[in-house]
């Protein structure tokens, strides 16, 4: 266990209700009153269920140069609420030397990282192109550091998509499959879309760590996913002449996924999908992610990153439960021209 009690435990407990539990703390900040001398501190309390605003409001300066980013502590409070948001008011803070990292990030269940490896390699036997090849069989590979890497690394951090161990795997998978209908309906080179898919990402392998939080690496900050990810993919394909077209168009769709927003814009069907794909699979886990942190009501929290509220159908989820598996609906990747 993290602690006595998990962040998703907290969701829902009454004003004044005792926490007691070990959590990851970040996003110490120290802030002025508005109407007296002294600050406040404000932080994060963080483990593998979730978060929830901490508050303190005694002897902070001391506590503060006590502290640093992602240091697990153990901590003593009460729960309130200020404007309707959650918060647990913090009255002591220890340091825990002790811990179990896989405690504090969530990830992927073992029957869920099973069943996305099982869909890759589905998709992995439709690949005939020799070069793309070459992608799929190193990052397909298990032992490697690579293939490890990729099928740890989070999709992102914070309120961001997939943020969770195995995210950048599960982001990958799930466009994939997405990608089938255009695939048909479209006509596209799939060994194209699909390898673009693979490593559009694939930058993020070290532009974040996490161990007991998912932060930014140093090359992360200065480079960015994108300039790695072309680094990467061009070493992993030295096989190729540097003006080859084949790697041209899997590097352009590195550079161009983030389309309209990014500085190089998709120029060619293929990219343009992938664009699609990628900003329609981000935010469509967004809302999974905020459904799943919302409290009872009808409406989600205010959501800063989106700069929205949004509804919560307890009805649509509940159908959703009973619904058929998604594994057994539409066709298969083996059913598509390639």
């Amino acid at each position: 266990m993290a602690g006595i009690i998990y962040a998703e435990d907290i969701k829902g407990k009454d004003n004044k209700f005792l926490v007691e539990g070990i959590f990851v703390l970040t996003n110490i900040a120290l802030t002025p009153f508005k109407h007296k001398e002294g600050n406040f501190l404000t932080c994060t309390l963080s483990d593998k269920t979730g978060n929830v605003r901490g508050i303190v409001w005694e002897n902070v300066d001391k506590l503060k140069a006590c502290l640093q980013e992602n240091t697990v502590v153990a901590i003593r409070g009460e729960v309130g609420r200020y404007n309707n948001v959650l918060q647990v008011i913090v009255f002591k803070v220890k340091s825990v030397n002790s811990y179990d990292s896989s405690e504090f990030i969530k990830s992927l269940s073992k029957e869920q990282l099973v069943k996305l490896k099982k869909q890759f390699i589905e998709i992995h036997k439709t690949i005939k192109n020799p070069n793309y090849k070459i992608l799929w069989d190193k990052i397909g590979d298990w032992k490697t550091e690579l293939s490890t890497k990729f099928w740890t690394c989070p999709g992102g951090k914070g309120e961001v998509h997939h943020a969770y161990v195995f995210g950048l795997a599960e982001h990958c998978v799930q466009m994939m499959y997405d990608s089938r209908l255009y695939i048909c309906q479209y006509n596209l080179d799939s060994d194209l879309l699909l390898t673009g898919i693979l490593v559009h990402d694939i930058g993020k392998i070290d532009s974040y760590t996490w161990d007991v939080s998912i932060e930014m690496s140093t090359r992360g900050r200065l480079e960015g996913h994108i300039a790695i990810g072309i680094q990467i993919v061009s070493e992993l394909l030295d096989n190729l002449d540097r003006f080859d077209i084949e790697r041209i168009k899997l590097l352009h769709m590195i550079a161009s996924h983030h389309g309209d927003h990014g500085l190089i814009k998709p120029q060619f069907k293929e990219a343009v999908v992938l664009s699609c794909l990628d900003g329609a699979n981000a935010n469509i886990n967004k809302v999974l992610l905020v459904e799943e942190a919302a409290e009872d009501g009808a409406w989600s929290n205010y959501d800063r990153l989106t700069d929205r509220y949004y509804y919560i159908d307890k009805h649509s989820q509940e159908d959703k439960e009973q619904s058929p598996d998604a594994d057994n609906i539409g066709t298969k990747l083996d059913d598509l021209p390639v």
